[in-house]
């Protein structure tokens, strides 16, 4: 079993409203474990870090759990309800992962980076024609960046875009 501690935290809002305030946890750790045969992810949320021995198998279980992105308290991944879009998720008050949203994807979208409360980029695993561009708070598509020219590796039998990066 192979552990991952993703940690999140968050700032709050004013009282201007300029920002709605999040809901679910601001601080923590989840920690996933799973199989090397792909099998059940478990994924358990400490406050602390743990030390010790840390029973991961006692958390929620997924038959997917890919982590790609966070922004303050909220998780971008891989949708764990469908075999494709992108899903945000909190840790809700009861320390469980809870879906808040939904961005339906023709693929697998890897990389996913969030730049801010309403910019975030993704590749589609089906179109390496375009990054696409998205809200992260309203989970709605608001355009594309047309990649047709990128350099394609005509033997390989499978490609994608690595990462990006925002500086």
């Amino acid at each position: 079993l192979a552990g991952f501690a993703p940690t999140f935290n968050s700032c709050d809002t004013d009282d201007d409203g300029n920002e709605p305030a999040l809901q679910g946890l601001n601080s923590g750790f989840l920690i996933v474990s799973s199989a090397n045969d792909g099998g059940t992810r478990f994924v358990r949320y400490s406050a602390e870090m743990p030390t010790g021995t840390f029973d991961v198998s006692a958390g929620q279980s997924f038959e997917e759990f890919t982590f790609r992105d966070q922004f303050r308290n909220q998780l971008f991944l891989n949708s764990t309800i469908s075999e494709e879009g992108i899903e945000k998720c909190i840790v809700n008050e009861s320390g469980e992962l809870e879906s808040v949203a939904n961005l339906p994807t023709v693929g697998n979208a890897f990389p996913i980076t969030v730049v801010d409360e309403s910019t975030g980029y993704y590749g589609d695993a089906n179109n390496l024609d375009e990054l696409v561009i998205f809200n992260p708070s309203t989970m709605l598509v608001s355009g594309s960046i047309d990649m047709s020219a990128a350099y394609s590796f005509e033997e390989a039998s499978f490609e994608n875009f690595g990462g990006i990066t925002i500086r």
